[in-house]
């Protein structure tokens, strides 16, 4: 160390861990010289057991995912898109359909009393169709509507300004989905199922026509898929027209159609790819066909983009494919405790 002297200047004294100084005296102070390098021993020690921690930890990972499972959970909830936020993400049970939210340090969830079959959740209008023990059941806003629970109901939608909903209704008689999961494959029959309107004020139901897969474009207009192609029925004049012919046999149950109302996605009859149409009351135009990948769990579309969720090894893959971009691009994996099986966005 160092030796310093201290010069008598003015009469203070100052406490010191290693000595007093007093200035009227002059006291010597050694400022303690530099700490001793670590042995390479002790560096070379610590180096191994990071080592082997990184490799223990990969491997658990790896090997045996559910040990590593809650810190999972936690950082896909802190890490999930900015675009899947506010999503809601669905999971089967033997109760019903389990409905799955982020919070800010996981996932809550909430468990609906039968199986959610189709969904409207746009401009905080919420309209559903349940499948349960009393059959399939429509609901708005909570509120049972009375219409008959007999036949099968899928791809219901609502009006913006909440005057009136819409869903496709199958046939008496003809085969049923038996639970919500199995919608992602199933296909409805456009020959035999009608599109019908419920008027919320007047509770009044008007059968529009054959078809499935109805979308409110705003609050006049409703599109449909029908066997000949694309109808848009004027709820003001009762005007059915066919903007764009192609021909539909068949459509998927679960209804791909962006919040913003601007988009559908269609189905081939193989489940294979997803053509992209944008829609309006005046006009359709095919923009797309997307082909979808192996392991597909569902999909849904946004209104940049097609969403595809797929079994991975370690939980739900989400991956979308925006318009006009070509190619899928993986955003989050959910872990495999949460068991998605659905994306809400808008419309299922």
């Amino acid at each position: 160390g160092w030796l310093i002297r201290f010069p008598r200047v003015v009469q203070q004294g100052v406490e010191n861990h290693h000595a007093t100084i007093n200035y009227m005296e002059g006291t010597e102070y050694t400022i303690p010289g530099a700490r001793p390098a670590r042995s390479p021993r002790v560096i070379l020690l610590v180096v191994s057991i990071s080592i082997l921690l990184v490799v223990f930890v990969g491997t658990a990972v790896w090997y045996y995912p559910p040990l590593t499972l809650p810190i999972r959970t936690v950082w896909s909830a802190m890490t999930l898109p900015e675009e899947l936020a506010t999503a809601t993400f669905l999971a089967e049970s033997d109760e019903g359909t389990r409905v799955i939210s982020r919070d800010r340090f996981g996932f809550t969830s909430e468990t609906l009393a039968g199986a959610l079959v189709s969904a409207s959740d746009t401009e905080g209008n919420k309209a559903h169709v349940f499948l349960n023990a009393s059959g399939y059941t429509v609901q708005v806003q909570g509120e049972t509507l009375p219409v008959s629970a007999a036949t099968v109901k899928v791809g219901i939608t609502e009006s913006p300004r909440h005057t009136h909903v819409a869903y496709a209704e199958q046939d008496p008689g003809v085969m049923t989905v038996p639970y919500a999961s199995a919608l992602i494959y199933a296909k409805l029959d456009t020959r035999t199922s009608h599109v019908r309107t419920y008027n919320l004020p007047t509770g009044k139901t008007f059968d529009v026509g054959i078809g499935a897969a109805p979308l409110f474009l705003d609050d006049r207009y409703l599109l449909r898929i029908a066997p000949r192609g694309f109808y848009v029925f004027d709820l003001a004049t009762g005007k059915d027209e066919l903007l764009f012919e192609k021909t539909f046999s068949s459509v998927s149950y679960a209804v791909l159609a962006s919040p913003d109302r601007t988009l559908v996605g269609v189905q081939d009859t193989a489940g294979r790819t997803v053509t992209i149409y944008r829609v309006s009351a005046e006009r359709i135009d095919e923009l797309e066909v997307i082909t979808i990948p192996g392991r597909l769990t569902s999909l849904s579309l946004g209104n940049d983009g097609l969403y595809v969720l797929r079994a991975g090894a370690s939980g739900t893959e989400i991956l979308k494919q925006r318009i006009g971009s070509g190619k899928l691009t993986h955003l989050t994996t959910l872990p495999e405790n949460l068991d998605v099986r659905r994306l809400l966005l808008s419309s299922i």
